[in-house]
């Protein structure tokens, strides 16, 4: 289990994608999630490696944010200053 509290998107997502370039659900999820802030996350996965615990269809995410920008493809949005939380994201699985 992964946990974080008040973290930077743009510090995290910068971070995440040097470390997993490779790991497309790390790119699924900042291709969404552009800047603002993170209140609170906790990602469970499991695996022989970080990458492996990523791409697993099990790992699952819940996190609350706030003051988000966020991309919406399809409909081609740009969203600002958008807070909330998200449970149970299985993003393998739904994305």
């Amino acid at each position: 289990m992964l946990t974080g509290r008040d973290l930077d998107v743009g510090s995290l997502r910068k971070s995440a994608l040097l470390l997993a370039d490779d790991v497309t659900p790390v790119h699924n999820v900042f291709r969404y999630l552009q800047d603002g802030a993170i209140a609170d996350i906790r990602v469970e996965a499991r695996g022989r490696s970080l990458a492996e615990a990523l791409e697993s269809k099990q790992a699952v995410a819940s996190a609350n944010m706030r003051g988000v920008k966020m991309f919406v493809p399809g409909p081609d949005l740009d969203l600002a200053n958008v807070s909330g939380s998200g449970a149970d994201l299985s993003w393998s699985s739904r994305m």
